[in-house]
């Protein structure tokens, strides 16, 4: 299979031979590059001499194998997660991946997305919000809130009510940093047309999807600095509600953390109880400051309507 590489803003250089990738397309490149991060599905081959951390986890020089208990040999190795000594390697066989996606029901990505956004955090000082976001005129407005709020609707109908002077930057991560610096992760959505298998446990995460919510060549803004955080709350219509700094902040560590907290993954838990060099908590304690500093720069306001259009359309009377 060949290989697939994504340059992130020119913070992070990402290389894979896995087919289904969740790094926008935005980011791909054709040009060979020096990878930061190296993910590769196969033979796992020599991993060097281990000792065991827990019944299925064991760990050597910067070394963590997860390893599934099952007749199958099913393993994941991570290696070098700061990339000290060169490229973070994520290897993995394909029946640890189906194992993981297939009966536990969680995409192998959800664990691949924590580690870039450990790499940016600790070399590049960036983190994720779990925000969409959109912007105009190089003024960056997020769209926070609890799962199925509503985010990339809000930010998808914003775009599509702009007559090209809104410009889409993320669906669901938006990458932030110091000074209110916000990055575009700029995936293109598809409609979620059915869940058909939603009661059944195994397959629980099958989708049938619709047609792309925005083309591919929609207007998109790669960089831009903050201007407003809205917190989408479902229910009865009310008046937008500007909140306070310290509010805002915790909701919109909340609403991350609900999605990408990389300090309660458990692999990367145990590869910082293994290795003193990756301090997980210090660098929790990096996040949660970026995210501080941006909702204090920020003009945050909370929005309650029923769904999407009411959110959109208040939304647009206090950015237009």
């Amino acid at each position: 299979m060949g290989l697939r590489r994504y340059d992130i803003h020119g913070y992070l250089a990402v290389e894979t031979n896995m087919k289904k990738v969740e790094i926008p397309r935005y980011f791909m490149v054709k040009r060979p590059i020096k990878p930061d991060i190296r993910i590769s599905e196969g033979e796992l081959g020599k991993i060097g001499p281990l000792r065991p951390l827990g019944l299925r986890l064991f760990v050597g020089d910067k070394v963590l194998v997860h390893r599934c208990l099952s007749l199958i040999d099913m393993r994941l190795v991570l290696k070098d997660l700061l990339g000290s000594g060169g490229p973070t390697e994520i290897r993995f066989n394909r029946p640890y991946r189906l194992f993981r996606e297939l009966v536990q029901g969680i995409s192998l990505w959800h664990l691949l997305k924590l580690i870039i956004m450990v790499r940016l955090l600790s070399s590049a000082g960036l983190t994720f919000a779990h925000a969409s976001c959109v912007a105009i005129d190089g003024q960056a407005s997020l769209f926070s809130g609890w799962s199925d709020v509503g985010k990339t609707a809000t930010a998808i109908g914003l775009v599509r009510a702009g007559g090209g002077d809104v410009a889409y930057m993320a669906e669901d991560i938006t990458i932030v940093g110091p000074g209110g610096l916000v990055l575009s992760w700029p995936s293109i959505p598809r409609r979620v047309v059915a869940r058909p298998f939603e009661r059944a446990p195994l397959l629980r995460k099958i989708t049938v999807r619709g047609e792309r919510l925005l083309p591919p060549d929609v207007k998109k803004e790669h960089k831009a600095k903050i201007a407003k955080v809205f917190f989408l709350i479902p229910g009865p219509r009310e008046r937008p509600r500007r909140l306070g700094q310290e509010e805002a902040f915790k909701k919109l560590v909340l609403a991350t953390d609900m999605a990408f907290n990389f300090a309660s993954e458990l692999i990367l838990l145990a590869y910082s109880y293994a290795d003193p060099s990756f301090d997980i908590l210090s660098l929790r304690e990096r996040h949660i400051d970026l995210l501080r500093e941006l909702t204090s720069r920020a003009d945050c306001i909370e929005l309650r309507a029923p769904g999407p259009e009411g959110f959109i359309e208040q939304a647009k009377a206090l950015l237009c």
